[in-house]
């Protein structure tokens, strides 16, 4: 059995998928086609679930995005060989297809877009204060310093084109915009999602809720 987890970026989609788990067993793959990455892993969201001890697959271990077809061969694959459920945490609009096709069950957590801002601004905190600008100073590599739009924020004020607090504001800025963008395209399946009213603080009510709907099947 395969349970999806998916919504914009910072909605904790990380703690439910881990709430999850704790109710049914199973096992946690990482759904996030930054997420796969085996390096910058501050700068690719995956200090919470490196905070999880508990059974999980596919978190930092590409040098690469996996592609669509090749995360769908993984998916099957875990689906047989690694405990049940397989719950996909970060699932995003790349990899929905497959995940689909696979026969999941996709829950989407739904939150107010216009209260985003701290959420996005509290978790880029945390990243800093985790160390995601020495880590991104600490890239030889440039074209992983040009990953997603918030390497390359800090990059720039690496570069000495912004400031820290101006780099930040540009971070959230732009991650606003692309979680609206990403809310119409998820939107775009329709009743393949089952979409949850979730508040980022309460992922035991929501990973309850879920639980309850598919304890008999799992």
């Amino acid at each position: 059995m395969i349970i999806g987890i998916t919504g914009v970026s910072s909605i904790g989609k990380t703690l439910v998928a881990y709430e999850l788990q704790r109710l049914l067993g199973g096992t946690v793959m990482c759904a996030d086609l930054f997420q796969n990455h085996n390096q910058l892993p501050l700068s690719t969201g995956q200090a919470e679930s490196r905070e999880y001890t508990s059974p999980k697959f596919l978190y930092g271990c590409s040098t690469k995005p996996i592609q669509r077809e090749s995360f769908g061969r993984l998916l099957e694959c875990a689906e047989k060989e690694l405990d049940n459920p397989i719950i996909l945490d970060g699932l995003g609009v790349y990899y929905m297809p497959v995940v689909l096709s696979a026969g999941a069950i996709v829950y989407g957590l739904e939150f107010d877009n216009d209260l985003l801002e701290p959420l996005f601004a509290n978790r880029l905190d945390y990243a800093i204060e985790l160390g995601i600008v020495d880590e991104i100073k600490n890239c030889t590599d440039y074209k992983l310093r040009k990953l997603n739009f918030v390497t390359e924020f800090i990059s720039r004020h690496l570069d000495g084109k912004y400031s820290l607090k101006d780099a930040k504001t540009l971070i959230v800025e732009y991650a606003l915009v692309m979680s609206r963008g990403k809310t119409r395209e998820l939107k775009e399946f329709g009743e393949k999602i089952k979409w949850l009213n979730h508040d980022p603080n309460k992922a035991k009510e929501t990973a309850l809720i879920i639980y309850k709907e598919v304890k008999d099947i799992a």
